[in-house]
């Protein structure tokens, strides 16, 4: 291993008393892991049978499954390459490879990051997508943003049916809409008005993956190399470009929660209080925006984006105003997300 080792020599792991996390941290990450694993569907067994109680209780098991068994693979290559890897070629190729990462200043970095991330999820969509749309939740998503585009919420009944009946779409007092929240359609209208609707995606991936970028740096500035190994693999990660590659809300969530860390980290250093107040008004802005793409998304994962970094880092004073500020930030978006609601579904 003494060739791996010194591929990330030269950045020291600070003082132990600096990663010791509190027991409020520890016992909030137990929680999450514990949310994560619990079989949540459990908690139906004893509710009437039914059509869509049934699908959820079969797809969420399947999905358990599926990610349970691609952990264990994903673990199971970790363990191999780290105990093969030494002094093998891939681990001379990463010593070889640290002068020129670490030439790079923390913004070209992000940007070839980002590039990079924008130019797999654009071959994705082309290439293996087709340009095309691969599901319902893409479809009537992109039929409600051209409504949006034009300055309607929804679309006009008709005597025909089949004019409205889809997948995924809803028939409320402002017309047909689809079922999502208003976030991502929003995105995806500024799309539909720039005639570039497919573009959303492979944006979506490349913004998120240099804000990101920038953000592991921040999180370790010990540890550069570290920090930009994290953001190439994010880079090259197959569930980055395959999700870039559609128009989902889930690009749309990455670029927000992305957005969320970044602000929030460069409040946690900002030099006056100004700055850190102003850079936690941002968080707030980035934070609401991801409850508006997805909601449960945003109030569980964004929190923790947000209002994570701070976490032992500041005295109660400092850590309540930026606290307000977050809340200033996302209080606009956070009204017109409820009087969207109100005027959609009454």
């Amino acid at each position: 291993m003494a060739v791996w080792s010194s591929a990330i020599r030269g950045f020291p792991v600070p003082r132990a008393e600096e990663h010791t996390l509190s027991v409020f941290v520890r016992l909030f990450g137990a929680l999450l892991l514990a949310a994560t694993l619990f079989p949540g569907e459990i908690l139906l067994d004893g509710l009437d049978q039914g059509f869509h109680r049934d699908t959820m209780m079969v797809g969420t098991r399947a999905h358990r499954q599926l990610l349970t068994w691609g952990a264990v693979g994903i673990l199971l290559v970790a363990l191999v390459l780290g105990r093969l890897v030494g002094d093998s070629m891939l681990g001379r190729a990463l010593v070889r490879a640290r002068p020129p990462v670490l030439r790079l200043s923390p913004r070209r970095w992000a940007v070839v990051t980002g590039v990079t991330s924008f130019g797999l999820a654009l071959l994705v969509q082309r290439g293996v997508y087709e340009g095309l749309l691969t599901n319902p939740d893409e479809m009537v998503s992109l039929i409600q943003a051209r409504y949006l585009a034009t300055g309607r919420l929804g679309g006009s009944l008709t005597e025909d049916p089949a004019h409205w009946l889809a997948i995924n779409a809803l028939v409320t007092p402002a017309g047909w809409v689809s079922q999502y929240t208003p976030g991502h359609l929003a995105v995806l209208a500024l799309g539909v008005l720039t005639g570039a609707p497919l573009l959303v995606g492979p944006v979506a991936a490349g913004l998120a993956t240099g804000l990101f970028s920038r953000s592991f740096e921040l999180l370790l500035p010990e540890r550069v190399f570290v920090a930009r190994a994290g953001s190439l693999l994010l880079a090259l990660c197959p569930f980055t470009a395959f999700l870039g590659g559609q128009i989902l809300s889930h690009s749309t969530t990455m670029v927000a929660g992305a957005a969320g860390l970044y602000a929030s980290l460069r409040s946690r250093d900002a030099e006056t209080r100004l700055a850190g107040l102003s850079w936690a008004w941002a968080a707030g802005v980035a934070g609401a925006f991801m409850v508006a793409a997805r909601p449960w998304t945003g109030l569980t994962v964004g929190t923790v984006l947000v209002l994570g970094p701070w976490v032992g880092r500041f005295q109660s004073g400092a850590l309540v105003s930026r606290s307000v500020a977050v809340l200033m930030g996302g209080a606009p978006l956070g009204a017109l997300f409820l009087a969207y609601h109100r005027v959609v579904f009454g």
